[in-house]
């Protein structure tokens, strides 16, 4: 299969390969099982996922997580919604809706979770931003946020705090903050 990847970078989601586009993209794909269908997300995009395992039955221990590729160029942004998925309340403002935005400077990166509309209380608690870069230090609000000693206390916490690591993509900080409806402003910081 050939396809046009318009112009800018962008990652193969399953491989963290980074991929210039402006250009024809050849791909084989398995047409039995349909399981290694491509995915490509663009730099200056956040990206949401949630466990497989989950469905739409996800525990309030489960955070959203996003996958965050800062850009100098663009600005990334997501729409973070949640309602109780089985009434009409959200017609009468029975819903969450926060706004998510994400930009990088030369030596900072700023993540804004913006005040939310609505009245639901979301089935998440906290968000999980896994910003695809090297921090030094991360801040929300301007407050210092808690930098875990290692991947394994992150994990094994649901506290904020954040932890510097690595995976298919390259460098990446892993930030935990609370699911809240005020605005927060999240800042790494490159050195």
């Amino acid at each position: 299969h050939t396809f046009y990847l318009p112009h800018g970078t962008w990652f193969d989601y399953s491989t963290g390969k980074q991929v210039r586009g402006g250009t024809d993209i050849v791909i084989s794909t398995d047409s039995t099982t349909w399981q290694d269908i491509p995915i490509y997300v663009r730099d200056g995009s956040i990206f949401a996922t949630q466990p497989a395992s989950e469905g739409n039955e996800l525990s309030l221990r489960t955070p959203l997580l996003m996958d965050v590729f800062p850009s100098t160029s663009r600005v990334a942004t997501f729409v973070a919604y949640d309602d109780d998925g089985h009434t009409y309340a959200y017609e009468k403002g029975g819903y969450f809706r926060q706004e998510v935005s994400a930009k990088r400077s030369a030596t900072s990166t700023e993540v804004a979770l913006h005040a939310a509309t609505g009245s639901y209380k979301p089935h998440f608690l906290s968000y999980l931003l896994r910003v695809h870069q090297a921090s030094a230090a991360v801040t929300t609000n301007g407050a210092t946020l808690r930098k875990f000693p290692s991947e394994t206390a992150f994990r094994s916490s649901s506290e904020p705090g954040w932890v510097s690591s690595a995976d298919k993509f390259g460098a990446v900080t892993e930030v935990r903050v609370a699911a809240e409806a005020r605005e927060q402003n999240v800042k790494l910081s490159a050195r």
